[in-house]
């Protein structure tokens, strides 16, 4: 069984398997992995004075480890487990990889992967956001008014992630990445459900600062759906999708955004109403929020997001 603990973080790692049964390479009675790199590993086992050098039957292993890290809630091992196997070339090229992952480790095991790889943080950031560049992490830009930028909140969303805090499709295996796209609209439609107040509600807040967290909230969902709908394009130009799920999709995209964006414009009238009691109805930030609440994409703002908005305003076509 794996060694969640300092071994799993060494370059050097490699897993020695369960003694059970159903472990791939179980039915060998001593298995003494080397040092070598994976497609090179040569298991000694005296099976019938047998030597066993497969290193495809390690690849089950690391992938059975796979699994234990899933369930030990370290999906950091698992996915860097996983790498691991691919970086080898050992998994197998003769079946789909989702059908090989099935095949071992169960439908659970494919889902828990794919979860880890949609949920792997940016690299870039902390949780979407950076010190905001052009004011300095102020707030204010030129004559103390709002930064167009951030909006007032000294943070900026990361340029790589798009501000959602997760790491980039380009580094999920590409037979998961329809998966992972799923799942990552999940993690959109049900923040939506937690933060979009019900119909005709107003938003709880008391404060300006408590509406530009909840906007921070609301815009990080909304890149969720920026960077699904320009993997979703690179998945079509690809051919990887079919026309039909497609624009099941699209629409999904297009509806979740439509929600957020309405939460957004109206969390910025109530940022207006507060600000006007608190320096009046004239006063620059009171002027910026309510021109910020009108505009048709928040063009040239951080909640500018162009790819998931032509997404929604095409769904309500």
């Amino acid at each position: 069984m794996v060694n969640l603990g300092k071994s799993a973080k060494s370059p050097d790692y490699h897993p020695r398997p369960p003694a059970n049964n159903r472990h791939p390479i179980a039915k060998f009675p001593q298995l003494v992995p080397t040092n070598l790199p994976l497609d090179m590993v040569i298991y000694s086992c005296h099976c019938e004075g047998t030597v066993v050098a497969d290193a495809r039957l390690y690849a089950d292993a690391v992938l059975a480890d796979v699994h234990a890290a899933l369930s030990a809630r370290r999906p950091h091992i698992a996915m860097r487990l996983f790498e691991q196997i691919l970086a080898s070339g050992q998994a197998p090229d003769s079946i789909p990889l989702t059908q090989w992952i099935t095949s071992s480790i169960g439908r659970e095991g494919l889902s828990g992967l794919a979860l880890a790889y949609a949920t792997g943080s940016c690299s870039y950031c902390t949780r979407g956001r950076r010190e905001c560049s052009p004011c300095d992490g102020t707030g204010r830009g030129e004559n103390g008014i709002v930064c167009r930028a951030c909006l007032g909140m000294r943070r900026e969303p990361c340029e790589t992630c798009r501000g959602t805090g997760l790491s980039g499709y380009g580094k999920c295996p590409d037979d998961l990445r329809s998966l992972v796209l799923s799942y990552r609209l999940c993690i959109a439609a049900s923040g939506a459900a937690r933060l979009v107040p019900e119909d005709g509600a107003s938003p709880p807040e008391l404060t300006v600062e408590a509406c530009l967290h909840r906007i921070a909230n609301l815009n990080k969902l909304a890149g969720v759906l920026d960077s699904a709908a320009v993997e979703l394009a690179g998945q079509q130009a690809r051919g990887l999708i079919s026309p039909a799920r497609l624009e099941r999709v699209k629409q999904r995209i297009g509806k979740t955004y439509d929600t957020l964006d309405a939460a957004i414009r109206v969390t910025l009238k109530r940022a207006v109403e507060l600000s006007s009691l608190a320096v009046g109805d004239q006063s620059p930030d009171v002027l910026f929020y309510s021109w910020l609440a009108r505009s048709s994409r928040f063009e040239g703002t951080a909640l500018h997001r162009n790819s998931a908005a032509r997404l929604a305003s095409r769904s309500t076509i």
